[in-house]
């Protein structure tokens, strides 16, 4: 789910800032072509909430690199863009909000740090279903 979340939000951010962006999804050191962003998953915790519900939350981290030119004034303008178009992602097709969106302003790059909350559900695989039914109870009274 956290790829498809990451995907979600380089779809959005295409669709916001078109194709002038470049968008990247691995880091690399030299060489890329500003502006761009690199979208990268921080974080991902699963855990049982009751039978096949499981309660997710996933962290994400854009990093926006303006132009040189004027860059104050547009990492301030592209973080305002960033919240609105990032407010609902569609990592499945399905809407998805964002429960937290929070902007940290560095020299030559702007942070938008992103979160998720959500619940899943699984489908017990057929394994697990048909041992579920062979399990009886034992027992004497006395």
């Amino acid at each position: 789910m956290t790829g498809k979340l990451r995907d979600g939000i380089c779809r959005a951010i295409n669709g916001e800032f078109g194709g002038d962006y470049r968008i990247y999804t691995e880091k690399i050191e030299q060489r890329f072509e500003r502006p761009c962003f690199f979208v990268e998953v921080k974080s991902s915790d699963t855990q049982l909430f009751r039978g096949n519900r499981y309660h997710m939350q996933s962290r994400l981290l854009v990093t926006y690199y303006p132009l040189y030119k004027d860059k104050n004034e547009d990492m301030a303008k592209t973080a305002q863009r960033l919240s609105q178009c990032l407010e609902v992602t569609e990592p499945d097709g399905s809407p998805l909000r964002c429960s937290s969106c929070s902007h940290t302003f560095e020299k030559d790059c702007l942070l938008t740090d992103i979160g998720f909350d959500f619940f899943v559900i699984r489908e017990p695989a057929e394994e697990d279903s048909e041992l579920m039914w062979e399990y009886k109870l034992n027992f004497k009274e006395g």
